[in-house]
């Protein structure tokens, strides 16, 4: 015989909530991964795009959909980025958008009206020399209070000061190259 025990909280013996179980069945319990989602982009045998200048092009993204309001999304990952200037002085940089439906990538434009920007524009990147090819870190985490979708992008431009140079995502010589990475973690509050 099968049995079924309705319970909306579990505490532990002291009587400190340890499980909380929300109105859709999601078991949460504080400092735990609800959900994982990642994005890869980049084929490792072309490069994404180029781009010179305040270009703020998306670059990689992702989209999740928070299973509690009060949930944290840890954001990280990381950019290739590559940079050739001639021997002028070159700095890429990033920043962290969301937007409630668009993912940007691919030299997308993250300068669109609901674009929130979440971490401004950081230089990951200073070339004074030739040329510079690397992964640019990135982590972030946001407090969203929604259980809305959301999109999150990360974007390119050089800097407005040091933009001599020609810098490409995902560089490739054709055979071999780069890829970009997105992990977005959903973790219980």
């Amino acid at each position: 015989m099968a049995s079924i025990l309705n319970v909306d909280q579990i505490n532990n013996a002291a009587g400190t909530s340890a499980v909380t179980i929300d109105s859709s069945g999601n078991a949460l319990m504080a400092g735990h991964i609800v959900q994982v989602v990642t994005a890869t982009n980049g084929t490792g045998t072309s490069s994404s795009f180029t781009f010179n200048g305040a270009a703020r092009a998306g670059c990689i993204g992702a989209a999740i959909t928070p299973k509690s309001a009060n949930s944290l999304i840890l954001i990280t990952g990381f950019v290739h980025c590559f940079t050739n200037n001639g021997g002028a002085q070159t700095g890429v940089g990033l920043e962290l958008v969301s937007h409630p439906t668009i993912t940007f990538i691919n030299g997308n434009t993250v300068a669109v009206a609901g674009t929130t920007q979440l971490f401004p524009y950081e230089d990951v990147m200073f070339l004074n020399g030739s040329q510079l090819m690397g992964n640019c870190s990135f982590q972030y985490q946001h407090s969203p209070s929604s259980t809305n979708t959301i999109h999150y992008s990360v974007a390119v431009s050089e800097n407005n000061l040091y933009a001599a140079g020609n810098s490409q995502v995902n560089w490739s010589d054709g055979t071999t190259g780069g890829r970009s990475k997105i992990t977005l973690m959903e973790i219980a509050q």
